[in-house]
């Protein structure tokens, strides 16, 4: 015989194996009514827009959310005025196929407009995206290409050239609108397929983003089934992990990403070859009221598949210790709500906390084409009511000398009669929590007990132990006198209160157990802020900053002398020169006619000088109003110029000397 861990092992065992065996990839999610409502408003902004391809991705998809145009009659002129004065090739396309979406009153196809198109689609010197533009504007128009053969070589060649993933991308979808003649690029789906991205095990998407990505999904689907062949290279798996990369994009907020991405959700509920099935539900919470856990079985724009489903949760696990609980539950259809499935969990009696289901959907019988719905994980929280047995309140000696005289209570009444206590005494509480679905003794992560003042509302509130024993039941013990002075040693009478409460607890709940009349031994304090709430709330002495005292200066005296020291090198240089001649007669004469000095000679002096006397103002500023580093860039100038002028100055003293 097993044991229950052993046998428990064995059941998550097996489910890990019935998971993968189903499949590794799952659809995520899909089109919830609140993204369809988005989209909605995004494409009511782009017809508003005056911009040609918001207003062409608006019109197509309100057309897929079947939702009424805007201001159909000037949408329609504008496309037709388009038409007539294109700027570039793309134009034709847009007008083409909004005006056949909105299908405007009159004919927008002349034959110039035809003859125009069939030209592009047959030059040599038309890019891929011409081509692509040209035929859909064609198509739109029910016009046929008049020369399939020649657009054929013409896309090979331009691929030969440059086979990006845009230009691949455009190359499917012209194949697909050329009938048989358009095969030629199934064997190329192959190489388009390997060049995805896969972003951690579950999505798929190409280079380029959500655009790229919908333009070579959808051609391949597109071409695949106008030629009725299925695309062999794109398996189920990786048809999934594309749905769950459009699924991500549901935020989109451009006209053409919204379109592109819907365009692409149709396409996977309607072709012949991979339908991702999405299997969905809310993390729930369950209970004696509401015990049925719900999934739905849909396609990726949230509709009912018309297959009949067999929903299984295939392994239940209980989270906190990993075990499983259950296997093989089967769900029921939800009559009133096509698509949805339901588990009435609470049939098994489990135990209050949280849940991991791992839930499976196979369709009877079985359609290969139905791909992504093997597993979906689902959370649900097991809540439980509780029920408070075996309750009694009491008294006993600090020193346990006699036997406690406890008191029988039942919730949620009161204790009948006041309890009395002093100092010398312990306060016991001793009760059992039920789980009123099991009738099983349970414990919960918050029990407390409060005891607090009615006269001034001081209270205490102490953690009450969660029990070891087999039995689960609870016993707060707690030493009167050791907390009167959390009580403020004031003696009166205390309303004792049991506060129940957990996160998987319907009925959490503060009980009012009884009352009891204390005396407390102890100094307390005369006006406590604490001991009443009106000395509590009074407004408080206001606090205001107080900056450190400025430093003692010297006197006055001394500061006077420090500054006369300072200038005291100035006077001095007054002084000393008064006692020459002017500056200019220093300087000796090097003309041998002892004429007067050279005018360069006197520039340089006076520069010199001028230069020097601005370094001194310079220095004077730095001290009453400039920084440092505006003394450094000014300096920096006048240093230079100082420098120069006191140079070519000396030069000239030496060469009058040698002379």
């Amino acid at each position: 015989m097993l044991g229950k861990t052993s046998a428990g092992w064995l059941l998550f065992c097996l489910s890990i194996i019935i998971n993968e065996c189903h499949g590794a990839v799952s659809t995520i999610s899909y089109i919830k009514p609140n993204d369809k409502a988005h989209f909605k408003n995004v494409f009511t902004s782009g017809v508003e827009s005056k911009d040609l391809s918001s207003i062409h991705y608006a019109v197509l998809g309100l057309k897929l959310l079947q939702s009424p145009v805007p201001k159909e009659s000037e949408v329609c002129k504008l496309l037709l005025d388009s038409s007539k004065n294109p700027t570039t090739n793309d134009v034709y396309y847009y007008a083409a196929s909004g005006w056949k979406a909105l299908q405007c009153k009159g004919a927008i196809v002349t034959p110039d407009l035809t003859k125009k198109l069939d030209s592009i689609v047959s030059q040599d010197t038309s890019s891929l995206a011409d081509i692509y533009y040209a035929s859909q504007a064609l198509s739109s128009l029910v016009q046929k290409i008049q020369d399939p053969a020649k657009v054929v070589k013409n896309v090979k060649n331009l691929l030969k050239k440059d086979d990006s993933l845009a230009n691949l991308g455009y190359a499917l979808h012209i194949a697909a609108l050329l009938g048989q003649e358009g095969s030629f690029m199934l064997d190329r789906i192959e190489d388009i397929i390997v060049q995805a991205d896969e972003v951690d095990g579950t999505y798929l998407q190409f280079e380029g983003g959500l655009s790229t990505t919908a333009l070579i999904v959808s051609g391949i689907y597109q071409l695949s089934q106008g030629l009725n062949k299925a695309p062999a290279t794109l398996s189920g798996e990786q048809a999934v992990k594309f749905a769950n990369y459009f699924v991500s994009r549901r935020s989109v907020t451009t006209p053409k990403g919204a379109y592109h991405l819907l365009n692409v959700a149709k396409i996977f509920t309607s072709n012949k070859f991979h339908i991702p099935v999405a299997i969905t539900g809310q993390e729930t919470s369950v209970s004696l009221e509401q015990s049925l856990v719900q999934v739905s079985v849909t396609d990726l724009l949230g509709s009912p598949l018309p297959n009949t489903f067999t929903v299984t949760a295939e392994s239940v696990v209980k989270v906190l210790d990993n075990v499983v609980v259950a296997s093989k539950l089967k769900f029921s259809p939800v009559s009133s709500k096509k698509g949805f499935y339901s588990l009435n969990f609470m049939d098994s009696k489990p135990e209050p906390g949280n849940y991991r289901f791992s839930v499976s959907a196979a369709a009877t019988p079985a359609d290969t084409k139905l791909v992504g719905g093997a597993s979906a994980t689902l959370g649900v929280k097991v809540m439980c009511w509780l029920a408070v047995s075996e309750a009694s309140v009491g008294t006993v000696d600090t020193e346990r000398t006699t036997k406690p005289k406890l008191e029988p209570v039942t919730f949620p009444n009161k204790l009948s009669k006041q309890l009395e206590a002093d100092s010398q005494q312990r306060l016991i509480i001793q009760f059992s929590l039920k789980d009123k679905q099991t009738a099983k003794p349970t414990t919960v992560h918050q029990t407390f007990v409060r005891i607090s003042n009615r006269e001034t509302g001081q209270e205490v509130v102490l953690v009450v132990e969660t029990p070891t024993t087999a039995d689960k039941a609870y016993k707060f013990d707690v030493d009167i006198g050791a907390k009167s002075s959390l009580l403020n040693h004031q003696s009166g009478l205390y309303t004792i209160s049991l506060i129940v409460g957990d996160a998987v607890v319907t009925n959490s709940f503060v009980w009012e157990v009884g009352t009891v009349h204390l005396k407390l031994s102890g100094d307390a304090p005369a006006a406590a802020p604490h001991t009443s709430k009106s000395l509590y709330y009074k407004p408080k002495p206001e606090i205001t900053h107080m900056f450190r005292e400025a430093e003692r200066r010297p006197p006055v005296f001394v500061s006077n002398l420090f500054t006369g020291l300072v200038l005291l090198p100035i006077l001095l240089l007054f002084i000393l020169v008064s006692h020459f001649e002017n500056n200019s007669k220093l300087i000796v004469i090097t003309e041998p006619s002892h004429d007067r000095m050279p005018t360069s000679v006197a520039y340089c002096a006076l520069l010199f000088h001028v230069c020097l006397g601005g370094i001194f103002v310079l220095f004077g500023l730095f001290w009453l109003q400039f920084n440092m580093f505006e003394t450094l860039k000014y300096l920096s100038f006048l240093s230079v110029a100082t420098f120069y002028f006191g140079n070519s100055l000396l030069s000239h003293i030496a060469s009058s000397k040698k002379h």
